[in-house]
Parts: C-alpha cells; structure tokens; sequence
C-alpha cells in the first residue's frame, strides 16, 4: 500500500520559525535603530544650527562693543547684564571664557563666573564644523549631564591674530538623549511583541497543520484497513472458489466414467435391438441424450472452476426448436 504516514511537522520546523522570528526581531530593531539614529543626528544638527545661530547673536553684540572702543572689563559686564536679562534659557547656557586664564568671565548662571572652564564642561565627542574659528562639540557638566557646545573666537582689536576671548552656547542634551532611549526602548518592546505575536501565530498554524495530517493519517489508515479488510475477502472467496472447484473436478471425474459406461451401454442395445418397436427406440434414444446432457453439466460444472473463452455463433432458431422438441417428444407420446 506505500508509505501511509505523512511527514509530520518536526523539531526543525520549529526552530526555523524561532530563528525566522529571531531574524525579524534583529532586522527590525536594527532598521528602527537605524531610523532613530538618524532621527537624533538631525535633531542634533538642528542643535547645532540653533548654537550657531544664538552665538552669532552674542558676537555681533560683542564685536559691536569693542568697535565702539569699550574697555574689555565694560564690554564683559555689559555681556553679563545682558545674559542676566535673558528668561528663556532653561535648556541653554551662554558664556565667555578668557583665552588667557581659561575661565569663565560671563555666564548665563551667575555662579559659574569664575571658575575654569575645564571643571564646567569635559570634552566627550568632538563633531565637524565647517568654519574657521568655529568648535562643536559634545561635553560633560559638572552636574553630569551632557550638552552640545558651539564655540567661536572673538579676536583681540588691539592686538591682530590674538584670540582675546572665547564665546559659547551650550544646549542640553538630557532630554533628547532620554527620549531616544525611550524611544529605543519601545522600539524594542514592540519588535519583541511583533516577534512573540509571529511565533504564536506559526504556532497555531503548525498545530492546524498537524491536526490536519493526523485527520488525514486517519483517513488513510481508514481507507488501508477498508481495502486490507476487502483483499482478505476476495482471498477467502478464491479459497473458496478453489475448494469447490477441486471438489467438483473430483465429482465429476468420478460420475463422468459411469455416464461413458451407460452411454455405450445403450448405444450399444440400440444398434442389436432389431425387433424393438419404434417407441422403444425413441426411449433408448432420449435416454441416451440425457446421458449426454449429464455430461455436458459435467462440463460446464468444470469450466465454472477454470476460466474459459466463450464462443458464440449464430444459430437458427427454427433449428434450436426442433432440437428441444425431439428432445421432449418421447415424453409427449
């Protein structure tokens, strides 16, 4: 009958939807990580193109002092009043370092006059900036947090080629750098659940799938015992067949010898009974026809246990009433 069991799902299947779930979950963190990255370069350039912006405010209003011929203690404390003045400034800090101490001579936050600019920021990236003079750069505070610093050079008027002092804008990178990690995070948190969603779903379509070949494995192990059950049938009935046709072969080797004996014997009457009158001789003659007719049931009782060609041909029915009649006729006397 052939193989009856279909494949079944196996332990490899399995793993290759694990490992296709898994490659999912790398490729799609990976692409949304690629995204966030990018997102935050450019939010970082927009940090960087807002420093610019601020400081090139904060120089000309320097440039414009000195040109008017202030002492640099004037220019300094007008700077100072001005950053004092500004409000909006939560998320930003603006200073002057002299070149020459290394310390912050103005700041946005009044009590980091004074100290060197050293222990206010520590430099942790340094990024391109395309402007001579001009410095972008990634730093630490000393209250831990990280910011994005522009620095460009205010050159000495009264000295040509010295660098007098040294202007900034420092953006807070805190809330940025928190929201990319959250946004990572949930990038994460939802990949791993597309992921688990994946393989829940592989999961229910293995299970109907092996539900499905356990049904049709049934129904092939149903259809083998239907055609098992029907060959041992047809195997006892050709049993059978063989034992009567044995049986009949013997019979009729046994009854066929006395019919051959009883048909010479009244062949034999018939041809030396001169003075038999012509009923007896009908009835000799009937009798030796229906010896006749025994020994071709014989004869069909053996074809019926061994195959035979059937012949037919045409026969004329006028002739075939004739015969049956002479057959009878000794009766109907």
């Amino acid at each position: 009958m052939g193989n009856l069991s279909p494949a079944k799902p196996s332990a490899v299947i399995w793993l290759s939807f694990i490992v296709l779930a898994a490659c999912l979950t790398g490729v799609g963190v990976s692409i949304s990580r690629t995204v966030i990255l990018g997102q935050e370069k450019q939010l970082m350039l927009q940090g960087e193109d807002h420093d610019r912006r601020i400081a090139r405010n904060m120089e000309r209003y320097l440039r414009a002092r000195i040109e008017r011929e202030m002492a640099p203690p004037e220019v300094v404390k007008a700077f100072q009043n001005l950053l004092l003045g500004l409000t909006d400034l939560s998320s930003y800090a603006i200073f002057l370092v002299d070149r020459r101490t290394g310390s912050l001579i103005a700041h946005s936050a009044l009590p980091m006059v004074g100290l060197p600019v050293s222990e206010v920021l520590r430099r942790v990236e340094t990024l391109k900036t395309g402007m001579p003079g001009e410095a972008m750069f990634v730093a630490r505070t000393g209250e831990d947090k990280l910011v994005l610093v522009y620095t460009t050079q205010i050159p000495d008027i009264r000295q040509p080629g010295r660098i007098q002092w040294t202007l900034g804008v420092a953006a807070d990178l805190s809330s940025l750098t928190r929201a990319i990690a959250t946004l990572q995070d949930q990038v994460a948190a939802v990949m791993a659940i597309t992921a688990l969603a994946i393989t829940l779903a592989a999961l229910l379509g293995m299970v109907g799938l092996h539900r499905r070949f356990r049904a049709t494995d049934r129904q092939r192990l149903l259809e083998h015992d239907t055609a098992l059950r029907s060959e041992r049938a047809q195997a006892a009935h050709k049993a059978t067949l063989a034992a009567i046709g044995q049986t009949a072969s013997l019979l009729a080797h046994e009854i066929r010898n006395p019919l051959a004996a009883m048909r010479l014997g009244l062949s034999d009457v018939l041809s030396r009974a001169d003075n038999l009158n012509e009923r007896d001789r009908k009835r000799l003659s009937l009798s030796i026809k229906e010896v006749e007719r025994l020994d071709t049931l014989l004869s069909d009782t053996l074809d019926y246990v061994r195959p035979a060609k059937l012949s037919t041909q045409p026969v004329p029915l006028d002739e075939l009433i004739d015969t049956a009649l002479e057959g009878q006729e000794p009766l109907l006397a």
